[in-house]
């Protein structure tokens, strides 16, 4: 657990909630609280001084909670989801971080490392920035708004990677291919699972906080709001993009599935007058004159050669291959 006493000219770390809870009380200034993985019972000791709701503190603990936002008396609850930073390409997962925003507070939540918290601490460590000393309101905007541009980070990667699929159609359709098309579909769907919900609570925090979120920061809010519009435009054109490989993919293949029967059918066709002139001479018939002909065995090879490629020559002036 982390926890900062912040005035606008000095940020001082400190581990003794008691001594946050006092300084909050007596001096100006705000205090952030950061709580993560198995330290969640230090939120429950802390609950009563800070008025929390037991359900918020509930929701917090939730692992696999949507976005959402809940406006009490004296603080907002605040739940949104960040990229999942240590997964690979083709792994699309979200880590949870809940905010409890009051007047003179922000307590953050989270399970896993985020790197949002680790970037403002850094900064806090090395005395803090202006604009995330200002107030707790400044400090939430500045977490949020690292954990939303990650979302904006993955989907630049998805241009290339729906360029890549289809050249890979257009080289050598296969089933590998296939599944890279399903991969990223399913990406594009989690995705908008997530950024949905998160623009619709961010837009709420605009226009529904009360004087806990000030004006100069609900500007800034609603930056996020269009960032993660913007996002989910992007993921729109992406599942649009991707449907579309899906189909060119299933058209390749039928295409050439075709070139495959054309060629059979071809093969065939040329057999089967091969077949028939084989046929009339193999019937065992006693007196078939052309038996007796000393070069009867090569004069039908010969017409069987003629016929093949007549044959060819006719379907290539079809344009038939």
């Amino acid at each position: 657990m982390k926890s900062y006493l912040i005035q606008k000219d000095k940020v001082e770390s400190v581990s003794d909630l008691d001594d946050c809870l006092r300084w909050i009380r007596e001096e100006e200034g705000f205090i952030w609280i950061d709580i993560e993985g198995s330290e969640f019972d230090k939120l429950e000791e802390i609950s009563e001084d800070f008025g929390l709701h037991p359900l918020s503190i509930e929701d917090s603990e939730n692992k696999r909670q949507r976005p959402k936002l809940e406006l009490f008396s004296d603080y907002i609850f605040l739940i949104i989801r960040t990229p999942n930073p240590d997964l690979e390409q083709g792994e699309v997962d979200s880590l949870q971080l809940a905010l409890f925003l009051g007047e003179n507070f922000l307590i953050t939540v989270h399970r896993e490392d985020i790197k949002s918290i680790e970037e403002i601490s850094e900064k806090l460590n090395k005395g803090g920035t202006p604009f995330i000393t200002k107030g707790p309101d400044f400090l939430a905007h500045s977490i949020v708004d690292y954990s939303v541009d990650r979302f904006l980070t993955i989907l630049e990667g998805f241009d290339h990677r729906v360029e890549e699929i289809e050249d890979s159609i257009l080289d050598n359709p296969s089933e590998e291919i296939l599944q890279k098309i399903s991969d990223v579909r399913g990406e594009i769907l989690y995705l908008q699972r997530v950024i949905n919900p998160l623009r619709d609570e961010i837009g709420k925090l605009t226009r529904r906080s009360p004087g806990l979120v000030s004006d100069e920061v609900k500007v800034y809010f609603r930056d996020i709001e269009d960032n993660l519009t913007r996002c989910i435009e992007l993921l729109i054109n992406y599942r649009e993009l991707i449907s579309g490989t899906r189909d060119m993919y299933m058209t390749s293949i039928s295409n050439r599935m075709n070139e495959v029967m054309q060629t059979l059918t071809i093969i065939a066709t040329i057999f089967i007058p091969l077949t028939f002139i084989a046929g009339v001479y193999g019937m065992n018939f006693s007196f078939i004159p052309e038996l007796d002909w000393q070069w009867g065995y090569f004069w039908v090879l010969g017409v069987m050669g003629l016929v093949t490629v007549g044959m060819v020559v006719y379907f290539k002036s079809k344009d038939w291959f």
